[in-house]
Order: C-alpha cells, then structure tokens, then sequence
C-alpha cells in the first residue's frame, strides 16, 4: 500500500471537466500529515491560462481526505491561489470566487507598484536634495559595520553606483585597511551626514558661472576678500584673504550676489598669495585637485599612497585605479597622479598617467590663470 502511494506521489494526475471546461489535478501524499507541496504540472498549467482562468488541485492522503486548492491565472504567467476546504463548491460559485480572488490579486499588486514607485520617487528626490552622483568624495562618513564594535569612520568615502532602485552604493576607506569597504544605502543612512550640503543654484545663475572663462576671480563688494578660481574642468576653487584653498567643487563658486562685480584678479596678485603657501598647503591643493579629477566614465579608485613632494614644483601619488572593462578578478591599475605648480606656488595643471602603458587616463586639468604666470616667468 505505502509502496503504491510513493509511487503516485511522485506523479499528478491531470482530468478536465467536460461540462465545465476547469482542469483538476490529483496530487497523492505518501503521508498522512504534514505540509503538502503543489505538483509541478498544475502551476506549469496555470501560467498558461488567460486571465481568470481557473484550475483545482486535490490533495489526496493516505486514509483518502482530501482537500481542494483553487489557482487563478492573473495572465502574463502569473497567478494566484487559494485553499477552498474538503469540499469542492459548484462551479458557479467557483467561479465567482476565483473573479473575487484574481481582483484582489490586482489590486495588491497595483498597491505595491504604486508604493514602490512613491518610494522610489523618494529616494530620487532625497539622492538629488543632497548632490549624491556617482564620483563624489567626502570625508568623515560613518557606518556600523557588522562585527565590529560602535561606529567606523572612514579617511575617504567615494559613490561608485546608484541602482535603478535609488540605492546608493558607497566605497569606504581608511587607512591601514587592506581595501575599501563597499556599502549600499539610501540616502537617509548615517553614512552621508558628514556630506556637504548641497548648495542649490539657479538656473541664470548657473549660466552665468558657465560663461565666465576659466581664471581667478574675486567681487568688489565682498570685504572678505575671498578669490574664486576657475578651472578648465569647470571646477571651482575658493580661497581665503591669506591665499588658503578653503573650499573645492560648486559649492566654491561665487554667491549669486557677487555674480555682477566679479573682476580677474591679476597674475602678480595671485603670485603674492601664493608665495605665502607652504609644502603642507600644496599638498591640500593638491589633494583637492586629486578628489575632483575626473578619471573617466567607468573608472573607480579604490585607493591612493600619500603624497610625494619630488620638488618645490611638483606633487605625485599613486593610485589604484578599476578600469571599465576590468573583470571581476582583475587587479586594481597603478595610476600616478601628478601635480605640478608654477614658480610661484600657483596650481599649474594635474593629469594622470598608467604606470605600464603611460597613457593618459582622464580629464588633464589646467590653470590657465596660473600659466600666465609661467609665461611671465620665463
């Protein structure tokens, strides 16, 4: 007897209702409790069905119960399912059922995608109020990271994806660590509250930060005496009255209302300031420099050396740099990074080379208000 029940469990035997056109399928336990599990033909049978098309499954056990399972097909090979009890009801109210079940069905789902897309949107807007893109860099980010004990802060933290969902995945960093540590997460996490605050500009204003050319610039009516300097990236650097880099990136662009007394600040007032700086200082411009370099679309550093001073004029780090077309097992490129400042003291350019190939990788950012002093120099 148990021998022969073994041997149908391990089949599902198919009947179709000739006067109601609903196909049932038998599905013999070899035992008399415990969980059942759906035989494969009724699901394969179900996702073939159109829209509320319906299908029963008996499960039969040993001392002959048996319990009926009603499947809906929601089309597209989805469906849905629901236990009916011992007793199969008349096909009218079977059917009536499964329209009531395949509805529900749809509107759970349509609830889900709407939730789904409202907290996308979320995400979206959050990663946008804040100025996540993939290549920002900051210091000072802070996660618990499982099995180790409080908070981790980290040297470096560099976004290197954003999924389709809006997560974003970070690449951690701190010193004496043999790689980076990746983590994924929105944009209310811990992780990005050491992140400065995005500052938002407006549309006239952005044209006009794009049409200035690239030199130093500082405002008639700011007693401060801040300078603002231009890259040809596009970059902004910022500095102070004593010539120091305070601040890199949009958010050292001039304010709007400085925007329409900005004048260029001659090459021999650059070299005054600059002459003040010292090695520490140029290893900060550098640093700068190095975080807002654009290595190319694809490419992700994973790592940097400390900086190397080889003269009064130049800076140079290595970097281990993942190429686009790296695979999973690939290791990391040696890239050097090279600063170079003009007599001065002045920022001249940065570029970035591959140690083995010597090709040039990124985007070569140039001074052109601080090559007016070379020039001069000569």
């Amino acid at each position: 007897m148990n021998q022969q029940l073994n041997e149908k469990a391990s089949l599902c035997a198919a009947a179709v209702n000739v006067s109601t056109g609903i196909a049932s399928f038998d599905n013999v336990l070899p035992v008399q409790y415990g969980p059942s599990r759906a035989c494969a033909e009724v699901l394969a049978h179900v996702r073939t069905l159109p829209y509320g098309e319906i299908a029963v499954e008996v499960t039969i056990r040993p001392n002959g119960d048996r319990w009926h399972h009603l499947y809906v097909s929601l089309g597209g090979g989805e469906f849905t399912s629901e236990s009916i009890g011992k007793a199969l009801p008349e096909e009218g109210i079977l059917r009536s059922k499964a329209t009531g079940m395949a509805a529900a069905a749809v509107e759970k789902k349509q609830t889900l995608a709407q939730q789904h897309a409202t907290a996308l949107s979320e995400r979206q807007r959050l990663n946008e109020e804040k100025g996540l893109r993939i290549g920002r860099q900051w210091s000072g980010a802070q996660a618990y990271v499982q099995g180790r004990k409080g908070l981790t802060t980290y040297d470096k933290a560099t976004i290197v994806a954003i999924d389709d969902s809006g997560f974003v995945t970070v690449e951690c960093y701190k010193r004496g660590m043999r790689a980076p540590e990746r983590i994924t997460a929105d944009a209310n996490s811990r992780l990005f509250e050491s992140l400065p605050a995005k500052r938002e500009v407006s549309q006239p204003t952005k044209d006009k930060l794009d049409a200035l050319a690239p030199a130093v610039y500082r405002s008639t009516s700011d007693e401060a005496g801040i300078s603002y300097e231009k890259l040809t990236n596009g970059s902004w650097w910022q500095r102070n009255a004593s010539g120091e880099l305070i601040a890199t990136g949009p958010s050292a662009a001039p304010a709007p209302e400085f925007l329409d007394d900005l004048v260029v600040v001659p090459a021999k007032d650059q070299g005054a300031r600059a002459r003040a700086a010292s090695g520490a200082r140029q290893r900060d411009v550098a640093q700068a420099v190095f975080e807002e370099y654009d290595f190319g679309n694809g490419f992700v550093v994973h790592g940097d050396d400390l900086w190397e001073i080889g003269d009064q004029c130049v800076c140079t780090k290595i970097a281990y740099v993942e190429y686009p077309d790296d695979g999973p097992d690939c290791e990391s490129h040696k890239v050097q990074f090279h600063v170079r400042f003009n007599h001065d003291g002045t920022f001249a350019e940065a570029l970035a080379r591959d140690m083995v190939t010597g090709s040039l990788i990124g985007e070569r950012v140039v001074s052109q208000a601080a090559r007016q002093l070379d020039l001069l120099a000569l």
